[in-house]
């Protein structure tokens, strides 16, 4: 009798293990899946606040590292009011990079050396499971990296950190055999963030921000390199064949065509350069209010 009741317990016990464990993960398209939960906020421009709570599918067994990635950073609420941006181009949007400070967008990771990087899941950094989620296809999220194609310097694939693309259109600036696809958002999701972009990013005034850009001067307000690279965040834009940089919270006007003038150099790589990054900040800032594991 004794010896049963304790095999009883025992099945009661790994019946609840394996029910909580289902709890969390599901098998579907023949990926283990962890859900997280990510509710977003932010102003359209009629001045109406606007909520979207978005699953983010993770398919942990086509992308092991990057998911693990993801997880510990939602379970550590790394996400939590940060800013999400638009790419240059408006075909994807982009999660984990910046924090509103001051009313100013400021970068949380340059300097972070909390989560180093990780591998690159895909095809030319020989992952097997690679390519079984498409960049190409809107509403699959992607793992951002460093720019370059890796090729005699291998870290650039394995650079990622804690950036992630949630893909609103097809763009050849991320494609699947050197960025990791790593899992979905649900279609009425996608729908929202489309209105958002329609919305924000057309109304963004054409703001760039180019991340690599450099130091200024306090006193001259030129340029400064630090050893070849740029190591500060400035904005930029280009509206009727005019140029625009941020001094002191103002937009103020500059010669890029005037080889002499401070912002020249600058302007002329990060507008040809794919290395230097450039995204759109929209005018009214998008917010991650929390994000959670389902």
């Amino acid at each position: 009798m004794k010896k049963n009741f304790l095999k009883l317990i025992l099945i009661a016990v790994i019946s609840v293990l394996t029910f909580s464990m289902s709890a969390c993960t599901y098998r579907q398209d023949g990926s283990v899946i962890q859900d997280a939960k990510f509710e977003i906020c932010y102003e359209n421009t009629a001045g109406e606040e606007v909520e979207i709570t978005s699953t983010l599918k993770l398919y942990k067994t086509f992308a092991p590292d990057t998911t693990d990635r993801i997880i510990s950073l939602v379970k550590n609420k790394f996400y939590n009011n940060t800013q999400i941006v638009f790419d240059n181009s408006g075909s994807y949007l982009i999660l984990g990079s910046y924090r509103m400070d001051n009313g100013e967008y400021k970068n949380i990771i340059a300097d972070d050396e909390t989560y180093p990087s990780i591998r690159g899941e895909f095809d030319e950094n020989g992952f097997v499971n690679a390519g079984k989620l498409s960049t190409q296809t809107a509403g699959t999220l992607v793992m951002l990296r460093e720019p370059g194609d890796g090729k005699g310097t291998a870290s650039k694939y394995d650079s990622a950190k804690v950036t992630f693309a949630i893909i609103l259109s097809a763009t050849s600036t991320l494609p699947s055999n050197s960025y990791t696809a790593f899992g979905k958002i649900d279609e009425d999701s996608l729908e929202a963030f489309k209105t958002m972009k329609d919305d924000l990013y057309e109304n963004a005034n054409g703001y760039t921000h180019a991340r690599y850009v450099g130091d200024r001067d306090e006193t001259t307000d030129l340029l400064i390199v630090n050893n070849g690279s740029y190591v500060n965040s400035f904005e930029y834009y280009e509206r009727d064949g005019k140029a625009y940089r941020k001094v002191n919270g103002e937009y103020v006007e500059f010669d890029y065509e005037t080889e002499n003038d401070a912002d020249y150099d600058v302007w002329n790589k990060i507008s040809s350069a794919y290395s230097f990054d450039n995204i759109v900040l929209p005018q009214k800032a998008i917010t991650i209010k929390k994000a959670s594991l389902k």
